[in-house]
C-alpha cells in the first residue's frame, strides 16, 4: 500500500465527513461572508456605507462578517436590499464520503 504525501491529501473530504450542524453553518456563514465582501469590492461600498444601508451599526456589520453563523434569514434578506442583489439558494447532491470514492477512484485492478 503506497502512501500519499501529506500534500495530496484533501482535507476538505476529511472534513465534508465530519459535518455537523455547526460546521455546516459556519462553513454557509463563510460562503456568504466572502460572497458579501466581493460584492463590496465590486460596487467600491465601504462597511460604513453597507451598515448604514442596512440599518445597523458598522460593528455589528463587522460581527456579521466575521463568519457570523447564526445569520437569520431577515439579516441576509438586509444584505440582499442593500446590495441590490438576490441570493439564490438551491440544492446539490452530497459529494460520496472518502472511502466510497477512493474505490471508485482506484483502478479496476485495486478494487476487491
Amino acid at each position: 500500500m503506497e502512501i500519499e504525501p501529506i500534500e495530496a491529501r484533501d482535507y476538505r473530504a476529511f472534513m465534508r465527513d465530519f459535518h455537523t450542524p455547526g460546521t455546516r453553518a459556519y462553513d454557509h456563514a463563510l460562503d456568504i461572508s466572502v460572497m458579501i465582501w466581493e460584492l463590496m469590492q465590486e460596487q467600491g461600498l465601504s462597511k460604513t456605507e453597507l451598515a448604514r444601508r442596512m440599518g445597523i451599526s458598522k460593528s455589528h456589520l463587522s460581527n456579521l462578517l466575521n463568519t457570523q453563523p447564526n445569520m437569520t434569514l431577515e439579516t441576509i434578506a438586509k444584505f440582499e436590499l442593500a446590495l441590490d442583489v438576490e441570493f439564490k439558494f438551491s440544492f446539490v447532491p452530497a459529494p460520496a464520503p472518502i472511502a466510497e470514492a477512493a474505490v471508485e477512484d482506484a483502478p479496476a485492478s485495486k478494487r476487491a
